[in-house]
């Protein structure tokens, strides 16, 4: 009995051993895993389910004191685990921030969605001083806040997310320095404009 389970025991490690590096799920940190080191700051939010809405999350998320009540996201994508904490970009000027919305990205001019990820490359992929200069104040950050319809649900959230991290990884990859992407959270671009008012005097 004993060596039958020994050897199911063996043969079980020899098969996590053997299993594909490509197969096991990778952990990613945004921004980077030091943020995550005290979890009892950290309040996980099942965006699959959650009825908090977009403004939820934002009112609830921390603008300087991070050492409570901090919304923390964990999204499985394929076969990697983002890890993702909010900031809300209180103390950045709009400058250093690429602005992502539903449908167009916000940097030194506005482009549609799709070109996410060349313009992260423009900013933080080129060798060469890139003529968005202002985001070349923190090197080894990649500053981004989303900004989305306040009532949009916990899945439109993680969509957003997902495809923010998806193109930072893969500008990631062409890069020799380490980088880090801090992700913020904001509503200027989703709140309601002012309507105009026509004075007839």
């Amino acid at each position: 009995m004993y060596l039958k389970k020994s050897i199911y025991i063996l043969g079980l490690f020899i098969l996590i051993s053997c299993t594909p590096e490509t197969n096991r799920q990778k952990m990613s940190y945004y921004p980077s895993k030091s943020a995550f080191e005290n979890e009892s700051f950290l309040v996980p939010i099942n965006l699959d389910t959650t009825s908090l809405n977009y403004m939820d999350i934002v009112q609830m998320t921390p603008d300087v004191d991070y050492i409570k009540d901090v919304p923390y996201f964990k999204i499985i994508d394929g076969n990697q685990i983002k890890n993702i904490v909010p900031f809300l970009p209180v103390l950045i000027k709009r400058s250093e921030l690429i602005v992502i919305t539903e449908d167009s990205v916000f940097a030194d001019k506005k482009y549609p969605i799709e070109d996410l990820k060349k313009v992260m490359q423009n900013i933080f992929g080129n060798q060469k001083q890139s003529k968005f200069y202002n985001y070349k104040g923190f090197p080894n950050y990649a500053r981004v806040a989303i900004d989305i319809d306040t009532n949009s649900t916990g899945k439109d959230i993680k969509k957003m997310l997902i495809k923010t991290t998806n193109a930072f990884d893969e500008v990631k990859k062409t890069l020799t320095d380490s980088l880090h992407l801090s992700i913020y959270f904001d509503i200027i671009e989703s709140m309601p404009k002012p309507k105009k008012t026509h004075d007839n005097n």
